[in-house]
Formats: structure tokens, C-alpha cells, sequence
């Protein structure tokens, strides 16, 4: 069966959404940061992506929203992945307008 991760998109503010969220929803936790290399686009050592469960629901925090050039509204993407066939993104975003 196939699972579905929400990516939730940031400019910097990625890691502390994570932590408020986990600290208001029962049965929640971070479970995974990454950070930027010496690659970039952001400073090395940069939270680029946070991975936490809201009650048991997957979720993606990632600080790259200038990098998307989104500038009004909420981004989402979705991330499937199915098992022993890697992963398959989603076509399309889903914005407030």
C-alpha cells in the first residue's frame, strides 16, 4: 500500500513549525533533521528539511520557499512512496490563493 508524505514549504521557519506542531497534536515527534552542505543554496549547516509525524501523520518541512519562487499563499507537495518501487512525486502544488 502505497504511503503519502505532505511536504510543508518554508523559507527558514521549517524547524520551529515542526516543533510547534508536534507540541500541540498528541502521539507527535520529530524524526529526522537534514541539513544544507557546502553545496548550498544555503548556508552550510542549515536546516533544509525536517521530517515529523502529527499523530501518527507524515509530514515534510522543508526551507526552500524562495528557492520554489512562490510569493503569496501556502505551498504543499505530496511525496508517494511505494513499497519495493522507490519513490513517485506527485504532479501538481496546492496553494491558498
Amino acid at each position: 500500500m502505497p504511503s503519502i508524505t505532505t511536504n510543508l514549504w518554508f523559507d527558514t521557519q521549517g524547524e520551529d513549525a515542526a516543533r510547534f506542531y508536534a507540541s500541540v497534536f498528541p502521539n507527535s515527534e520529530i524524526t529526522r533533521l537534514t541539513h544544507y552542505g557546502e553545496a548550498g543554496p544555503r548556508p552550510a549547516g542549515e536546516v533544509m528539511t525536517v521530517d515529523f509525524t502529527l499523530d501518527g501523520t507524515r509530514f515534510t518541512a522543508i526551507n526552500g520557499w524562495p528557492a520554489v519562487h512562490v510569493r503569496r499563499g501556502h505551498l504543499a507537495t505530496h511525496r508517494v512512496r511505494r513499497p519495493g518501487r522507490g519513490r513517485l512525486l506527485l504532479e501538481g502544488t496546492h496553494r491558498r490563493r
